[in-house]
């Protein structure tokens, strides 16, 4: 049996041999022996169907005793940060600068970090110092997307994880979660993080992005969340053009919902905040009006969050009455107006 002590008194070269080997065993299915074919071709058919349901739960067993054993593994080793670091850094490397058409060498090493990043997410509490490993996770977010949803999927639920930790007093807070914090809000790609969360082709992706970013806003600095959040009201709108744009909407619907309520409660200004999704509302088409609006003020945290809604919408509403009244400009104005 391998032990916590055991391991720790190994070479570190034996150690690292042996992450990989725990990597490498979720590459490869367990070996499956086929039936016997008279079990499921001969005899009365109640008995080739007790036969069939035997062997489905004789393959669930023995798929959940290998995920139990590398789970209690996983809890009982002692793996270290920078162990998964190197190997998160091998596969940037392999992986940075190709195209979505990757040659055999980069889906080697994407299939690598898939598995790297399987036990990863499987490990708990995170290793330490976990802040080691924001740096190449947020720079394979950039890498995989578009590359692997999988693999994204799982970059997203270890940062997610990381977010969590970094929350004074949560339930399993990881040691030294003010450095985990620093490191996290210091490698924070936003811009990509807001596109992922309103993919309407990918809706996993959306959800495991919006996870992330709903933990990171209590973690942002309050200017970094006010130079931001513009940025997500121009990527909702162009995801709200897109030719899938019922999934779109419903991305954007969720997004609101979720991150406007945490915003106002993070101590943004609510009047810019709340006017910038009115004009993201307004800019969609009229079809998409009521589930936006919904969104907006359905989670409505007080009476001035309401009614700086409702007076954003009168006042856009006058502002196109009178824009629609108001005689065509001349090109020479249009000019003058140009160049002040």
């Amino acid at each position: 049996q391998l032990t916590a002590g055991l391991f720790t008194s190994l070479p570190e070269a034996d150690r690292e041999h042996l992450l990989t080997a725990l990597c490498e065993s979720r590459r490869h299915a367990l070996l499956l022996l086929p039936p016997p074919v008279e079990l499921l071709t001969r005899g009365h058919p109640a008995m080739r169907a007790n036969a069939g349901r035997n062997i489905m739960r004789a393959l669930a067993a023995a798929t959940s005793s290998a995920e139990a054993a590398l789970q209690a593994t996983l809890a009982a080793l002692p793996l270290a940060a920078p162990m998964f670091v190197r190997r998160l850094d091998a596969a940037l490397a392999a992986t940075a600068g190709a195209g979505e058409g990757a040659d055999e060498g980069a889906a080697a090493a994407i299939a690598g970090c898939t598995a790297t990043l399987e036990v990863l997410v499987r490990r708990t509490p995170l290793p330490e110092p976990a802040e080691q490993l924001a740096r190449p996770l947020f720079g394979l977010l950039a890498a995989l997307d578009r590359r692997s949803e999988y693999a994204t999927q799982l970059v997203l639920t270890s940062v997610t994880a990381m977010l969590r930790a970094a929350q004074p007093g949560s339930a399993g807070a990881a040691v030294g979660g003010a450095a985990v914090a620093a490191a996290l809000v210091e490698h924070f790609n936003a811009r990509l993080l807001f596109a992922q969360l309103v993919d309407p082709e990918r809706p996993q992706v959306a959800k495991h992005a919006l996870e992330v970013v709903k933990a990171a806003v209590p973690l942002l600095p309050e200017e970094t969340l006010e130079r931001v959040v513009p940025h997500f009201a121009s990527v909702s709108r162009r995801a709200l053009q897109h030719e899938h744009h019922g999934a779109a909407l419903a991305a954007v619907e969720r997004a609101v919902g979720v991150l406007v309520p945490l915003l106002v409660r993070r101590g943004l200004q609510l009047r810019p905040l709340l006017r910038g999704w009115v004009t993201l509302v307004l800019q969609a088409p009229p079809a998409q009006w009521p589930a936006l609006l919904g969104a907006l003020v359905g989670k409505a945290s007080s009476d001035e969050h309401l009614h700086c809604v409702v007076s954003s919408l009168l006042v856009a509403h006058s502002l196109r009455a009178a824009q629609a009244a108001a005689p065509p400009a001349r090109e020479a104005d249009l000019l003058r107006l140009a160049s002040s």
